[in-house]
């Protein structure tokens, strides 16, 4: 028997599933609870630095632009955005002379609560302007303050989402270009490596971390 993890649940439940010895496999997220578990543990997790220089290299395939944007995403752990904006930063700097760069990171407890905020900084923008956000949850945000400002979506801002949400994208109006990550690949990998870590018994073992290209 083995436990397969899509999501981090209540401390009272972590703390239960850290203490089992079964094995388990986490997908889309780490945890110090898990990561410092005695039991076979693995991790499966998107290749979010793969992702936001995908994100770069989409815009830099589409021409000059004369400033580049990424929309960060209200969480508490935030260290995939962290991942995904660097390498999207990173890729740029390496592409380009001294690109002009600026991050947005929403306030509030909610991503809608910073809207005005979030339109006044894509105002801001010299144009035309590429925008990565963190999701496409939060690229149809960007996607409605650009309506509200009568910012003319992708003529004056290219917008690239990440995520691939249908529901999303082909509900949105332009219609939203995005990432996909490796989802179904995440999936699958879980299944074998917790099947790996079952054949295994209770070997003890450093918990293993597997990242999944887009």
């Amino acid at each position: 028997a083995g436990i397969i993890l899509t999501e981090i649940k209540p401390p009272e439940i972590m703390h239960e599933i850290a203490a089992t010895e079964l094995p388990v496999a986490a997908i889309g997220f780490n945890h110090p609870l898990l990561a410092s578990r005695k039991a076979p543990t693995a991790f499966i997790r998107n290749d979010n630095a793969e992702i936001g220089r995908m994100g770069a290299e989409h815009f830099l395939s589409l021409g000059k632009f004369s400033s580049y944007g990424f929309v960060r995403k209200t969480e508490d752990d935030q260290s995939w955005v962290d991942e995904r904006q660097e390498a999207f930063r990173k890729t740029l700097a390496g592409a380009l002379k001294k690109p002009e760069i600026s991050v947005f990171s929403p306030c509030g407890s909610t991503p809608r609560t910073g809207l005005a905020e979030l339109a006044k900084w894509l105002k801001s923008l010299p144009k035309p302007a590429a925008v990565m956000a963190a999701c496409d949850s939060q690229a149809a945000i960007v996607l409605d303050a650009c309506i509200a400002e009568k910012i003319k979506v992708p003529d004056s801002i290219a917008l690239l989402g990440v995520d691939n949400d249908q529901f999303t994208c082909f509900l949105s109006l332009p219609t939203l270009s995005s990432i996909l990550p490796g989802h179904q690949e995440m999936g699958r990998r879980a299944v074998r490596e917790l099947e790996r870590l079952i054949k295994h018994g209770k070997r003890k073992s450093l918990p293993r971390e597997i990242t999944i290209a887009p």
